[in-house]
């Protein structure tokens, strides 16, 4: 349920309600706090790697930038798997030249499990 609600947060690009779910529903924590980073870093690694989100780095360069600016420190592990998920999907489209923006495409159904859950995002 938790997850499901950051993909609509991150579908409806609803950037504090995404990171007040990233930090608070799912207890990211990272050494400064700094929701603009934090939304970047969920935004990449849990929707898309556009420009917007990455400035123009590739995937190691914004990674690494990400680190030195604002390194997570917790993270449950289950999250971390999804994100790596969302990254592998998004490298297979990127072989055929997709920009493939995931939350678009997952968004109905965590919106259809959120409602069975009787929950609102």
């Amino acid at each position: 349920v938790e997850y499901a609600k950051l993909v609509v947060y991150l579908a409806k690009d609803k950037r504090k309600s995404a990171v007040l779910q990233a930090t608070e529903g799912m207890g990211l924590v990272t050494k400064n706090m700094n929701h603009q980073i934090i939304y970047r870093t969920l935004a990449f690694f849990h929707d898309r790697d556009t420009d917007d989100v990455t400035g123009g780095k590739n995937i190691q360069q914004f990674m690494d930038w990400c680190n030195a600016e604002d390194p997570i420190l917790d993270l449950d592990d289950d999250y971390v798997l999804v994100g790596r998920v969302s990254l592998l999907l998004r490298g297979l489209g990127n072989a055929f030249n997709l920009k493939l923006r995931v939350t678009q495409y997952w968004r109905s159904e965590a919106e259809r499990l959120l409602r069975s859950a009787g929950v609102r995002a």
